[in-house]
């Protein structure tokens, strides 16, 4: 596709912790693709753009090492690294590492499993890389996909595909799962494609389909006879043991009664007077006459009946309806006031930091609530104020007084005044995430641990860290407050 060319704005970078097995290889068959003869050296996935199976690169590495980006240097091949060698093999290692990434949840290996993932764990992540400390194996890849990714992530460049081509043809032979067959039943793929089915289960190490074949085998053993109704079983007989039963007892009550009239007819006339009794006290049939009779009068009982229920229900109601009434009532006018925790306020001269997790546009709003503005930062006096006030407190990340109103614009102080005092981290301010492009145009604080460049800097970032990552920074942001 000559019209197909690389699109800072749409790259694979936020796409790598969402990205299925399939998808993974299709991605690295295009980028291998995409190489030409001469070495690349540029190779992460934020300089790459993929669609509809093709890949297209950002710039190749034309100058130093030190010219590719921080990110871009989390990918690159241990020569390349040390010693500035670009070659084919370099290409393919970090087309490997990309591999690795996408089958690791988008996470590059030796990251920590839980907590924090700053400055300082990236860089001991890419120290034992560099000095050759082999990776975590990777689950649930399949056999074949994870020796690509061994071979191709080996420390030593000789042991690695020594080309990208090489590399494709290594994932080729890497069975994937169609998008045509996504959802399908191991029973349902082994009848459209049994040897892909078989493929699959081998290079995942599963016994799915070799189940599936069984349970088809024994279906298709199951028959029934043609003469089927011919040979059902007769029914049992009955047996004649309760009838035997019923009739001795029958032929016992006869001869009672018998017994009994011999004795004389006194004792059958109760029995021949009372049981007319009964039939004379129905005969009269009292249901169809008290049911004209009682139809009338129930009449109005069912009548009055809504009006006596009906006058309890509007006398009740009246009595409920000052609820809503109260309800609004409990509100506080300062809201934003009475939402800082005081637990976790500290006030010193005219500064007032609060730990919190919110966003910059909240922390500016919350400010103005308590009668004051986000910190502004003249000198270095009232930075070391700050920066006491924030390790007090434990925060590791401070909201200050400062954004830009324009895209990739200046950065302004809320008070209209000129930022003169400048302490920006390295490779800050970067104007955009370097992980998924969001803007980043508000001024943050923060705390540094990286060698001789630890300490607390500035970094332009997104406006709500919380909501972005919140296991990262929850219980580690606050903002400054400042009243003139």
């Amino acid at each position: 596709m000559s019209d197909f060319v690389f699109d800072p704005n749409n790259t694979v970078l936020g796409r790598m912790d969402n990205m299925s097995r399939t998808e993974a290889i299709e991605l690295a068959k295009a980028v291998c693709a995409a190489l030409g003869d001469d070495p690349h050296a540029a190779i992460w996935p934020g300089a790459i753009t993929y669609r509809d199976g093709s890949a297209a690169l950002g710039k190749p590495l034309e100058g130093e090492i030190l010219d590719l980006s921080a990110e871009a240097l989390e990918f690159a091949a241990p020569e390349l690294f040390w010693h500035g060698k670009k070659t084919p093999a370099a290409d393919v290692y970090s087309i490997g590492l990309m591999l690795y990434c996408a089958m690791n949840g988008g996470t590059q290996p030796f990251y920590p499993a839980e907590g924090e993932v700053g400055v300082k764990e990236r860089a001991d992540a890419l120290r034992r890389r560099m000095k050759g400390e082999a990776l975590p194996p990777i689950m649930d890849c399949g056999k074949k996909l994870g020796e690509v990714i061994r071979r191709s992530t080996s420390y030593d460049e000789y042991d690695r595909y020594q080309s990208a081509a090489e590399m494709k043809a290594a994932l080729e032979d890497c069975p994937v799962l169609p998008a045509a067959y996504a959802g399908f039943t191991a029973a349902a793929l082994l009848e459209s494609d049994p040897d892909l089915a078989r493929a699959l289960d081998e290079e995942m190490g599963t016994s799915h389909v070799a189940e599936a074949e069984k349970r088809m085998a024994a279906q298709k053993e199951y028959k029934v006879d043609k003469d089927f109704e011919e040979t059902v079983p007769p029914a049992p007989k009955k047996s004649k043991g309760p009838l035997m039963a019923i009739l001795v007892i029958a032929a016992a009550v006869i001869l009672m009664l018998l017994g009994l009239k011999a004795c004389g007819g006194e004792t059958q006339q109760p029995e021949e007077s009372s049981s007319p009794a009964p039939v004379e006290s129905v005969q009269p049939t009292a249901t169809p006459e008290a049911t004209p009779a009682a139809t009338p009068e129930a009449t109005p009982e069912s009548s009055q009946s809504p009006e006596v229920t009906e006058t309890p229900v509007p006398s009740e109601s009246p009595a409920v309806t000052p609820t809503p009434a109260i309800t609004p009532a409990p509100t506080p006018t300062p809201a934003p006031t009475a939402l800082i925790p005081a637990a976790k306020t500290l006030t010193r001269d005219n500064f007032t930091l609060v730990v919190e997790n919110v966003s910059w546009a909240t922390a500016k709003a919350r400010c103005e609530a308590m009668g004051g503005h986000l910190a502004v930062i003249h000198n270095q006096a009232e930075l070391n104020t700050i920066v006491a006030m924030a390790e007090e407190m434990g925060a590791s990340y401070v909201w200050l007084g400062a954004k830009r109103n324009i895209p990739g614009g200046a950065m302004e102080w809320v008070t209209g005044e000129n930022i003169n005092f400048y302490v920006w981290d390295l490779n800050e301010p970067s104007y955009k995430d370097g992980y998924d492009g969001t803007p980043e145009d508000h001024l943050l604080l923060w705390k540094v641990n990286f060698g001789d460049h630890s300490g607390w800097k500035y970094n332009d970032s997104r406006g709500d860290l919380y909501a972005a990552y919140p296991a990262i920074f929850g219980g580690k942001i606050a903002y400054i407050c400042q009243k003139d």
